[in-house]
């Protein structure tokens, strides 16, 4: 008996190994933030010093059309913060023609190309928040939960946060500035967040990934790699400010009564004033509780 369980122990063992080391061909991803002294500007140019200084994240790989295979344009991201906000800056490299296309916030991905970042900042592997541009500069921006990031999530939150992309003959670049204000976060010392960057190039119908995972294997949130190298940050308030404006103005029109030959006056008004709304971001602090 104890010679039959040592010879299934010698048997049962190199498959468990065979079986867990075919789950994956990729490393468990991971990145590290640099504390900014002077946080760079939102406007497209990487030339800040800010980003001279920030590691650079740039080994992705392809989820489709080529499944593990390296992505075929370069990719550089480096991520920075300060006391207020997270900052990303991405350069994305480009031999053929860049696909843009304008819209309002939260198109559809479809017909361009798109930068997106996704942190798990309670990095629980449940719930993150995604931040896309594209290279037009339109924003998309939502919430979703578990296995899969295939879907659009919830675009119905809709976050405070600077982006700015520009084309340039090599590709193009964006840079993203999240305050964390947005971001539920423990208010520990040292952080460690769950974090997944993708690119999509439309002509290519290719979606690259820093975490990778096969189509085969569970993915979303529970798959994100690591970011690492956040000190000393604390939660913002969860406040927003909504500028909006409405204006007033007078409109005087003449008309000559042809029966009585008399000239008649109408007129119409609308008003002009300008408001500031503040509304605290109670949505996105109910889902992560």
């Amino acid at each position: 008996m104890k010679s039959f369980l040592l010879a299934a122990l010698c048997v049962s063992t190199p498959i468990a190994a065979f079986a867990q080391g075919a789950r994956s061909t990729v490393p468990s991803a991971s990145a590290t933030a640099s504390r900014a002294a002077v946080p760079p500007a939102i406007d497209g140019s990487l030339d800040d010093a800010a980003w001279a200084a920030a590691p650079v994240i740039s080994v992705f790989t392809q989820r489709d059309p080529e499944e593990g295979a390296p992505g075929s344009e370069p990719t550089d991201v480096r991520i920075v913060y300060d006391d207020e906000a997270i900052y990303v800056a991405a350069r994305l490299h480009d031999r053929g023609t860049v696909t843009s296309r304008l819209g309002r916030r939260d198109m559809p991905i479809t017909g361009s190309d798109w930068f997106r970042i996704s942190f798990d900042s309670l990095h629980d592997r449940r719930t993150a928040v995604r931040f896309d541009v594209n290279p037009a500069g339109v924003r998309r921006d939502a919430v979703f939960t578990g296995g899969s990031t295939n879907g659009d999530g919830d675009l119905a939150w809709d976050g405070v946060w600077d982006a700015a992309a520009r084309i340039e003959p090599d590709g193009w670049t964006a840079e993203l500035r999240i305050p964390f204000s947005q971001l539920h976060f423990a208010p520990a010392s040292s952080q460690v967040w769950g974090l997944q960057i993708e690119r999509i190039i439309d002509r290519r119908q290719e979606l690259t990934m820093f975490a990778f995972s096969r189509k085969s294997e569970q993915g979303g949130v529970p798959a994100f790699g690591s970011l690492d190298g956040l000190e000393g940050i604390r939660p913002g308030r969860r406040l927003e400010l909504l500028p909006y404006l409405l204006t007033q103005a007078k409109l005087l029109a003449s008309t000559t009564n042809t029966l009585s030959g008399t000239r008649q006056t109408s007129a119409r008004s609308e008003e002009h004033t300008s408001e500031l709304q503040s509304r605290f971001g109670i949505s996105y602090a109910v889902f992560c509780l």
